[in-house]
């Protein structure tokens, strides 16, 4: 099995990670996350009891690495995991249906114990969260699971041949980026065979555009599909934050644009003062334009995801005429963004 890690000297936490060494394996102490590109096979798979704080960071990792893979399979083995609280019931099923409502996979398969609480939470957690646009099925054993995903009556193909272990922490678009390099020099690679890492280039901009950016926010805007991208480059203080922000509204009411994508991945945790100035702030300029459609990109920071929440219901509160959905990554933002309204 190949295996990745992040380097754990890093000083500046706001810089992406640059590079990665094969060889060791670096996992969170709770659960672990493997990917197999060829098969487009993910398998995630708890490793002891966790805390609601812990269930929850790896549930958003997990569903950030299918968005940002595009896995069309995936396995979750819980058996070594306890049973989550009915509170984190409650909140799986909520964000299942928010981050999967569109989704690359086809199948999902977990794999749970025959004892205890799990199969009744488990049961409970398929049932609250209604339709996805995939299958989800329940089983007790790995071998049945996979017989399942795969689709196979007899020998299931090996999941392990072309895997990637994926640690918690890792820049999931620099592991996709080496991917489709190798893919297109025609690389395989080995597990000690070390890989040259892929330069990281910021995301190419939108086509017939204006834009303006500074260090720590990038505005751009396509005038044929009606789009804004918001990008923020890292946290910014106070004043940059009002600035960029109002310098985005400005745009949008000036131009009449239609949706807006607004990545908040770098953007770090707003303060309460800067979270009631954009509540206000944004009742009154995004009545007066065009908007109807806001796709926010989030980190997996249990923090940014309470402040955006809370962020949200007081503007939906406000009744703007305009649709607001969250995501992990900016390709599945960026489709359901450019959907036209009878493809919904």
């Amino acid at each position: 099995m190949k295996t990745l890690s992040s380097d754990q000297t890093q000083t500046n936490k706001l810089n992406p990670v640059s590079e990665f060494r094969p060889g060791t394996t670096t996992e969170a102490v709770f659960m672990s996350i493997s990917f197999s590109p060829g098969l487009k096979f993910l398998q995630a798979k708890w490793l002891k009891p966790v805390s609601s704080a812990e269930y929850r960071q790896a549930i958003r990792m997990t569903a950030r690495s299918v968005a940002f893979l595009r896995a069309e399979l995936v396995l979750v083995d819980i058996t070594a995991m306890n049973a989550p609280s009915m509170e984190d019931q409650r909140w799986t099923s909520a964000f299942l249906q928010e981050a999967f409502a569109r989704s690359s996979i086809r199948r999902s398969a977990r794999v749970l114990s025959s004892a205890g609480q799990q199969p009744a939470a488990m049961q409970n957690i398929v049932t609250n969260t209604g339709i996805l646009p995939y299958e989800i099925r329940l089983f007790h054993t790995i071998e049945e699971a996979k017989c399942w995903l795969f689709d196979c009556e007899g020998k299931c193909p090996a999941t392990d041949e072309d895997n990637i272990r994926i640690p918690l922490n890792f820049n999931l678009k620099l592991l996709r980026q080496n991917h489709l390099q190798r893919i297109g020099t025609g690389q395989k690679g080995s597990p000690g065979q070390a890989v040259e890492a892929p330069k990281l280039h910021p995301a190419a901009p939108l086509p017939n555009l204006l834009q303006l950016r500074t260090e720590f926010v990038s505005i751009s805007m396509d005038h044929k599909e009606s789009v804004m991208n918001i990008r923020w480059m890292k946290p910014p203080a106070s004043r940059q934050y009002r600035y960029g922000m109002l310098k985005a509204g400005r745009a949008l009411r000036e131009y009449k644009l239609e949706r807006v994508m607004l990545n908040n991945q770098r953007l770090g945790i707003l303060t309460l003062e800067d979270q009631g100035w954009l509540i206000t702030t944004s009742i009154e300029v995004l009545a007066k334009c065009h908007l109807k459609r806001l796709a926010v990109v989030t980190s997996p920071d249990a923090l940014q995801q309470m402040s955006s929440d809370a962020i949200g219901c007081r503007l939906k509160a406000a009744n703007l005429p305009y649709v607001t959905k969250y995501f992990l990554s900016e390709e599945e933002a960026t489709e359901w963004l450019l959907l036209h309204e009878e493809e919904d």
